[in-house]
């Protein structure tokens, strides 16, 4: 009788651990998703402020292609994560290779400074940074690790003297509180200098 009890018993708790586990697992990837789309509005609302505020942008057909698919992965890839509760790797992973491509444009063009300050205040590089900061909590939720692209401009392009305001964010909370900001500037429209 007591073995018969003790099998029942195992039972029912792994029958109410299988119950619990989808609404852990909806959870993780719904902090996932809500990341992604700050992400994604933090860095349309970026690119648009650059945009608007460095004047005589040089960006070629092809940067300027790469940065409408990238922007395209982005957005599609967040609205998975944020929407659906099990997410597919490949949207995450066009995801991550839609940020890397928007970060490699901004540091790789010695015309926009990253001490600019940006929407809402924070400099580029600490948008930069907090984007950074987040994109491993988007991966983790799927085990996956990209690498992300650096925020370090290389030694032969203009130096990025160092941002006067808000230092880079050191934690998630940080950094999502950052973006938040950032985000909210989205909708509305930037007036020209």
């Amino acid at each position: 009788m007591k073995t018969a009890d003790l099998s029942r018993r195992s039972a029912l708790r792994a029958a109410a651990a299988l119950l619990f586990l989808p609404g852990l697992t909806a959870c993780a990837l719904s902090r996932a998703g809500t990341d992604a789309q700050l992400i994604a509005d933090a860095l349309d609302a970026t690119w648009r402020f650059v945009v608007a505020q460095v004047p005589a942008l040089a960006i070629s057909p092809a940067t300027q292609a790469s940065l409408t698919n990238a922007f395209r992965a982005i957005n599609a890839g967040g609205w998975e994560l944020t929407t659906q509760a099990a997410a597919s790797p490949d949207a995450v992973v066009d995801f991550v290779k839609g940020v890397n491509e928007v970060i490699t444009v901004i540091v790789a063009n010695p015309a926009i400074p990253l001490e600019l300050a940006g929407p809402a205040g924070a400099p580029i590089a600490a948008i930069l940074a907090a984007v950074v900061t987040l994109m491993p909590e988007v991966e983790s939720s799927f085990k996956l690790a990209i690498p992300i692209a650096s925020i370090q401009r290389s030694p032969g392009a203009a130096p990025i003297p160092a941002p006067p305001r808000s230092a880079p964010p050191v934690d998630a909370e940080a950094a999502r509180d950052l973006l938040t900001r950032v985000a909210a500037t989205k909708q509305r429209p930037v007036p020209p200098r």
